[in-house]
């Protein structure tokens, strides 16, 4: 019991993580890194979709003030 649930840690940072696959928690399917450079990845795209949808809608409302 306790060897699975030392497996769900998240994993120390590596370089290497920000082009491989992502590492993701079995139970709730959230990822654990995020792969920056690797765009075929599925987490990394809702990452740079996410941040690209927000940035702008903050920069037009810093203009209306």
């Amino acid at each position: 019991m306790l060897e699975h649930l030392e497996s769900l840690n998240a994993p120390p940072f590596k370089w290497s993580h920000l082009w491989e696959p992502a590492i993701v928690n079995p139970i709730n399917l959230k990822s654990h890194t995020i792969p920056l450079f690797n765009l075929r990845d599925p987490y990394a795209r809702v990452f740079h979709l996410s941040w690209r949808k927000s940035i702008p809608s903050h920069l037009s409302l810093e203009e209306l003030d």
